[in-house]
């Protein structure tokens, strides 16, 4: 009919993501539909996540002498992207190997973790700690599909965060960045396997928290939220023929945040089977060692240990009527351990 304009060309409903572990960082691995699927986690199918092209050098060359405007732009140089992935962590509801891990042990590494596989027969884990200090650790190579299009990243570091409420299911997200070499292309989205898809990630209603020498029976957990705060985009510049050659890792803030309901306020050192004092943590900055499980399961469990502690922040508040606080709790040097058995 005259005037009805054609379909749009491009839709937004559906897209994916492949990742891979690099072997040399920086330098692209070859990606497969079927052995490379991220599984994210989607609430919007007009939101979903496309990655966001900078440059290291935009190009800027000032105001124009001869007139109150700005001088012509030169080429920008120095590409690279960022995207924010959600996603659900789900264990392998098998026995852990080198080739069974949890569903984030790819996007986990690239956090700066290392990752030791126990393959003790009946008791299976795998254990991830922070990378050394004096490493660059593991990037990724990544490929995007959203909008009809495809977008090819390598090097990529990530930072790592997850909250969770009302029993739901822990939502992560890693925040990703990395070069990017080759332009966008128009593509159609192929059919990715997603091996994990029918593992259901652990719900956070038996979160169970052990504060110092409160045990997990006697600490109510209402909301729980973790934050790696990792520095993780500091560029190394151009190589010599003009490519971006990637980011060099900083330092770390990992924080613990949690709310439970209140106890009967406790005497030195502030923490006992039953009960705590937030006020005296926070005020006195008392060690204590904490751990957080969520799933109870084999192989589809998980557990946050942060072996000295400590609380930086304590704000009393209420839960339908009942008196609640909430803890901000450091992780002193840095340190944790995240353990899937």
């Amino acid at each position: 009919m005259a005037g009805v304009p054609a379909a749009p060309a491009k839709l937004i409903h559906v897209g994916g993501v492949l990742l891979k572990q690099e072997a040399v960082y920086n330098t692209a691995e070859t990606l497969a539909a079927a052995t490379d699927g991220f599984l994210m986690h989607l609430t919007d199918r007009n939101s979903l996540p496309v990655p966001d092209m900078d440059y290291l050098y935009d190009g800027d060359l000032g105001l124009a002498p001869g007139n109150l405007g700005i001088a012509q732009r030169t080429q920008k140089r120095g590409r690279f992207a960022r995207i924010a992935l959600p996603a659900h962590s789900r264990g392998s509801n098998a026995a852990y190997s080198a080739t069974v891990l949890p569903s984030l042990h790819r996007v986990l590494l690239a956090s700066g973790m290392d990752a030791a596989i126990d393959t003790t027969l009946g008791s299976e884990k795998v254990t991830y700690t922070p990378t050394a200090a004096e490493s660059i650790g593991v990037g990724l190579t990544g490929r995007f599909f959203a909008r009809k299009e495809q977008f090819d990243v390598q090097g990529i570091l990530a930072d790592w965060s997850w909250s969770f409420e009302d029993g739901a299911p822990p939502l992560h997200t890693f925040s990703l960045i990395g070069t990017m070499p080759t332009d966008v292309q128009d593509i159609a989205l192929p059919a990715i396997t997603y091996a994990e898809e029918a593992i259901a990630p652990a719900p956070s209603v038996l979160a169970a928290l052990t504060l110092g020498n409160m045990t997990p029976a006697n600490a109510r957990v209402l909301t729980a939220s973790w934050a790696l705060g990792r520095e993780y985009d500091k560029a190394r510049g151009f190589d010599n023929a003009g490519a971006h050659m990637g980011f060099v890792p900083g330092g770390r803030a990992p924080q613990l945040t949690v709310a439970l309901e209140a106890t009967a306020l406790q005497g030195t050192p502030f923490t006992a089977t039953a009960a705590f004092d937030g006020y005296k943590l926070n005020e006195m900055a008392t060690p204590v060692a904490v751990d957080l499980a969520i799933g109870t399961a084999q192989y589809l469990r998980e557990k946050l240990t942060i072996p000295v502690g400590q609380v930086i922040s304590a704000t009393p508040g209420e839960h339908n009527g009942t008196a609640t606080m909430e803890l901000v709790i450091a992780a002193v040097g840095g340190d944790f351990n995240l353990v899937f058995d």
